[in-house]
Order: structure tokens, then sequence, then C-alpha cells
């Protein structure tokens, strides 16, 4: 405890892994320490009547998306979108701290005994990383009980397949018409829209 310049008081301690500091304006360093010391007992108190309160995953998950969407393409918001809903359907009431792997391996395990393809496991799982790591930087927790999980090996996977003789033909023969060549040069480059 030291005297500042200004005639305040000043304590300077470490909670949780954060430098706090608390002052007092009373005349005597008897009188500004027992200031203080209540400072930092209504301090802890709120603090813990803080933790105390549940943080909901739907409140977080809601956050992820108001920061993460504005930084991602469009394709990508338009496949995020139902996996944030499937994920907020499933954890939607639970305090994210308590929320452990066998709840997320429980998760991955019911989203893959739908019927659903591999990509579509791996993408809900995938957003439900993010929206962990999202709660990790912002302090909400931290641990990532997605860090160990992985989706099952089993599940159908569907592979495209390439265009028919006659498809093709259809491509090469519409060349000069009205968006004609831009299929044309995407079928031969690979290239995306």
């Amino acid at each position: 405890m030291k005297k500042r310049a200004d005639g305040r008081w000043l304590k300077t301690i470490t909670h949780n892994g954060k430098r706090l500091y608390f002052y007092s304006t009373k005349k005597t360093e008897a009188q500004a320490v027992k200031d203080i010391n209540k400072q930092i007992m209504e301090y802890k108190q709120r603090e813990e009547e803080e933790r105390s309160k549940p943080i909901l995953f739907s409140k977080i998950a809601e956050e992820w998306e108001r920061q993460h969407y504005e930084a991602v393409a469009f394709g990508t918001y338009r496949s995020y979108k139902p996996a944030c809903r499937a994920c907020v359907d499933y954890f939607g009431n639970e305090d994210i701290r308590d929320i452990t792997p066998q709840m997320v391996n429980a998760f991955v395990l019911s989203e893959s005994s739908r019927g659903y393809a591999a990509k579509t496991v791996k993408t809900r799982l995938l957003v439900l990383n993010l929206i962990f790591k999202y709660a990790i930087i912002s302090q909400y927790i931290t641990t990532n009980p997605c860090q160990y999980i992985s989706v099952p090996k089993n599940l159908k996977k569907t592979k495209r397949e390439m265009p028919s003789e006659d498809e093709i033909q259809i491509i090469k023969d519409s060349v000069n018409i009205k968006f004609g060549f831009f299929a044309y040069f995407v079928m031969y480059t690979g290239l995306r829209r």
C-alpha cells in the first residue's frame, strides 16, 4: 500500500491472473487499509455472483455468429448457419462451462445416427469447435471440449459424378449463347463460380 502524489492510497493485487488497483481517499493509512479491504471483498463477492450465473451456450453462439459471419464469404455463411442452429438446438440451454467432451461426443454420435453425410457432421463439429474457441478467447471458459473429438469413419460419402458425354456436348455447343462461354470455361478449368 502506498500513498500517491494526489493524496490517494493505492493497493495493487493480482486476482485470477488480473492485476487490479484499489484506491482510497481516507486521511490515514489505517482508514485506507480498512476501506480498500472492504472494496476488495465487495469485488470478490460480485465476481463470485457473476461466476455463479449460468452462461448459456445459446448466448455465446449468438455472440460468435455476430462476430464471425461478418468476416466470412456467403457460401461459408450458408453452410455454417444450419450447423450452428443444430448446435444451439442441442446445447442451447446448457451452461457453456458445464459442457464436457462426453457431451460433445454424444452430440456428434447423435448427428451421425440421423443419417447425415460425413461432410455435414464434420461441419457441425467444426462450427461447435469455433464457438468454443471464441468462448476461450472471450474468457468464458478455459478449455475446449471439442479438442479430442473426431467424426466417426463409417459415415456415408457422396462423390460427384462426371458429366455425361451428352452433357459435355451441350456445353460445347452452347459457347456462343449468353453465359455459354462461362460454363465452357468453368468445365475445362475446374474453377468455381
